[in-house]
């Protein structure tokens, strides 16, 4: 089997730091967003590579279509509506970052790429602090816009990589989502200090996933996204040659072992560190040269999901 790489980019505007306080998230312009997005299809053009890019059904709206198809929900997280700031913030005309229905066109306008849900509002699907109600509104929500604006329906990227309600998700049609790597699961400062030395060491390259089966019960766990490091807060200290040798060592890895490296960002992460575009410039070169020596390709999550052996 070839090595594999699948970039994803979790397109969430404002919705996904929508209970962080207002500095954590006012950084987010709509005019940025489509500036970055244009610039990233472009590196992507560039090495004729395709992405898969996991839309928050929310965002693809306008502020007057956000308004009326969310106005009367409560969706419950951590026993508080979801929903409470951003429709304030409608309200009051300031939608900038929240409504970007160009984006997904911008992403449509490039073929090959591949389009799936990262939940409606990206209300987290905890199966301890979300009811269970909540997430079937959302999921339903979500599939709702995905029907009118002709996308395919077909996995999900959980929001905030919180893996619940399986049974409910898999209910309104979905097959598969990107699950989370081993990493990510450690939870509070072990956790946060394996994942920075991993940008240093690459201790975690041996749990890049081969060629085995997958199982779906009830959905098809895909391959962990691996996160490409932007330059914020304690993370500045990750220079980006650092992140360029760490995936290319992946994907020297996963070449010599059949392996699958998939790797995902948030586009407003380029906002805030404006040299990732260097950084997916450098990795989807590293990856060219690999594919032109016939030993990776760079697929999506809809080719993986279409590819596996299911057991």
């Amino acid at each position: 089997m070839l090595a594999k790489l699948i970039i994803s980019l979790d397109c969430e505007g404002k919705w996904g730091v929508a209970d962080r306080p207002v500095e954590r998230r006012d950084f987010i312009k709509t005019q940025d967003l489509t500036d970055c997005y244009s610039r990233i299809l472009d590196v992507f053009d560039k090495f004729d590579a395709k992405g898969t890019f996991a839309f928050v059904s929310a965002l693809c709206l306008t502020p007057e279509e956000a308004e009326d198809a969310l106005s009367e929900a409560d969706l419950r997280y951590n026993s508080k509506n979801w929903l409470d700031t951003p429709l304030a913030e409608i309200r009051a005309g300031s939608s900038d970052g929240w409504s970007a229905p160009r984006l997904v066109d911008l992403v449509r306008q490039r073929e090959g790429h591949h389009v799936c849900t990262h939940g409606g509002t990206h209300l987290p699907y905890s199966d301890v602090l979300t009811p269970k109600d909540s997430v079937l509104w959302d999921i339903g929500f979500a599939k709702s816009i995905h029907s009118r604006l002709n996308l395919g329906w077909d996995t999900i990227i959980f929001p905030r990589n919180v893996e619940g309600h399986l049974d409910g998700v898999a209910s309104a049609g979905i097959r598969g989502y990107r699950s989370m790597d081993s990493v990510e699961r450690i939870a509070g400062r072990l956790g946060k200090a394996a994942r920075l030395a991993n940008e240093f060491v690459n201790g975690d390259r041996r749990g890049l996933w081969g060629g085995r089966s997958y199982t779906e019960s009830p959905l098809c766990a895909l391959s962990p996204g691996k996160f490409i490091n932007a330059e914020i807060g304690i993370r500045k200290c990750v220079k980006p040659h650092h992140t360029i040798d760490r995936v290319k060592k992946l994907l020297d890895f996963a070449c010599a072992n059949s392996r699958v490296v998939h790797m995902y960002t948030h586009p407003h992460n380029f906002i805030s560190d404006p040299r990732m575009f260097l950084k997916l410039d450098a990795i989807l070169e590293i990856a060219s040269r690999l594919v032109s020596e016939g030993r990776l390709r760079v697929i999506t999550m809809k080719d993986e999901l279409n590819g596996i052996t299911r057991v």
